[in-house]
């Protein structure tokens, strides 16, 4: 994203994705001298608040609070109400949730209106699935949900997503530190992707799928991921060097 801005001020908000040495590259990831970078933008895209969580350089980190400041509050609001009845699910919409239930909502985040509360969820200070799930049950929920793709106890491994359902992706497997996105499944909760997760591709045409999300530092849980090995070593050199840890592994030939 730096690059993006660094190259004009346009391309960093039109920004939606990124090629190095010619693969999909997260955004949020650093660069290396020597790389070549292709910048990919869309029509109508726009600075995601997110970004403010990565962004190293201060004329990136000015611009992006600048055009989310200018925002348009009617355009927050229609985002906003997108996402909640998304997040709501197909079977039932922000219309139908009882007054009372909208009004604890407004009271828990000390807001006056519900298009205080759409604005919010529009410009990315409030997750629309915590929302939803706080206006389905008419009031906040104060148990953290278990992830199916995690195991271990204390903070939840996704910062803000207390009482929300978590999985992680298996087809990525993505493991703390990795840049993530969640695509938010009503009914589901939040499935954790990693960024360049190749069933994802695309997301930012869809922003009412999915929701950036950040990884809690206080997070002790374990994870199940994969690695890939690429060995040149004879079969009786990789079984001397193998550690006594992991479990035998078929032969790579390179």
């Amino acid at each position: 994203m730096d690059f993006a801005y660094a190259v004009h001020t346009d391309i960093g908000h039109a920004c939606v994705g990124a090629r190095v040495d010619r693969q999909p590259y997260p955004l949020s990831q650093p660069l290396s001298s020597g790389q070549t970078v292709e910048i990919i933008t869309a029509p109508g895209a726009r600075p995601n608040a997110a970004w403010l969580n990565f962004v190293v350089s201060s004329k990136a980190r000015a611009k992006i609070r600048q055009l989310l400041k200018n925002l348009k509050r009617d355009d927050s609001v229609s985002l906003g109400r997108r996402l909640l009845n998304h997040a709501l699910g197909g079977s039932r919409k922000l219309a139908e949730i009882p007054p009372e239930n909208v009004q604890r909502e407004l009271e828990r985040m000390k807001l006056a209106t519900l298009d205080d509360l759409l604005a919010e969820i529009g410009l990315g200070n409030a997750m629309s699935v915590v929302v939803a799930r706080n206006l389905q049950q008419g009031r906040p929920s104060p148990a953290p949900a278990q992830s199916s793709s995690s195991s271990g106890h204390g903070h939840l491994p996704i910062k803000g997503a207390d009482g929300v359902l978590i999985t992680f992706a298996k087809c990525c497997r993505p493991i703390p530190g990795d840049p993530i996105i969640a695509h938010v499944s009503p009914g589901k909760g939040l499935v954790i992707h990693h960024e360049s997760c190749r069933n994802i591709r695309g997301y930012q045409k869809e922003p009412e799928k999915f929701m950036a999300v950040e990884w809690d530092k206080e997070t002790a849980q374990e994870f199940i991921t994969e690695i890939k090995v690429d060995s040149l070593t004879t079969r009786a050199r990789w079984r001397t060097s193998r550690p006594r840890s992991i479990p035998p592994l078929p032969i790579f030939k390179a």
